[in-house]
């Protein structure tokens, strides 16, 4: 396959996941609560960042800095 056409072929699949995939993923109901829920709270969806974890994300983190002090300081 040629360059041109693999980037060709590329661009439609992404074209089609953006422009097909991505909205009908936002009716999905657990999708579309989260949305409504952060409109509700005046939060731009856009502008979450990865740091919002929730605490159970950090947690083994945080039990192994505490069983091993000196292994991160």
């Amino acid at each position: 396959m040629s360059r041109p056409l693999r980037l060709a072929a590329v661009s439609a699949v992404i074209a089609i996941i953006w422009l097909g995939v991505l909205p009908q993923v936002a009716d999905w109901p657990a999708v579309r609560d989260r949305i409504e829920r952060h409109q509700q709270l005046g939060l731009d969806p856009q502008a979450i960042f990865y740091s919002e974890q929730p605490d159970t994300f950090y947690a083994p983190i945080r039990e192994a800095v505490a069983e091993h002090p000196e292994a991160f300081w």
